[in-house]
């Protein structure tokens, strides 16, 4: 059973879960540590940005780009005001849709902002 918003195990893997808005419906999303983990997302309630408040590594839907009205996406707009409450250090932008450019991306995204791509590591 997943208890959202409180501390899950499964094995030696600590999370939490909580619940996002994903426009047709609802979606979840994780923290696990200093990382949490935000895709197939619009819209972020207050309870689940308290729970992401203070991760160093953010990764995010961001397939709405610089369309707020994207039905199920979050904007690029959206998310650099969600990272004021929550602070990350480093935020990276996924679900790319086929309108967003690599390099344009790049040159276009806040600092802190980086498009993510397949084989993307990094250390928490």
């Amino acid at each position: 059973k997943t208890n959202f918003g409180k501390e899950n195990k499964f094995n030696d893997i600590t999370y939490i879960p909580f619940e996002m808005d994903h426009g047709t419906c609802r979606s979840v999303g994780y923290r696990f540590g200093d990382v949490s983990y935000c895709l197939d997302m619009k819209a972020l309630e207050q309870d689940a940005l308290d729970i992401i408040k203070g991760s160093r590594i953010w990764i995010v839907d961001g397939s709405g780009h610089n369309n707020p009205n994207n039905p199920a996406h979050a904007d690029l707009k959206t998310l650099y005001e969600y990272n004021e409450y929550i602070g990350a250090d480093q935020v990276y932008v996924s679900c790319l849709s086929t309108y967003m450019d690599y390099q344009s991306l790049c040159a276009e995204l806040k600092d802190g902002f980086f498009p993510a791509y397949d084989g993307l590591s990094f250390t928490a």
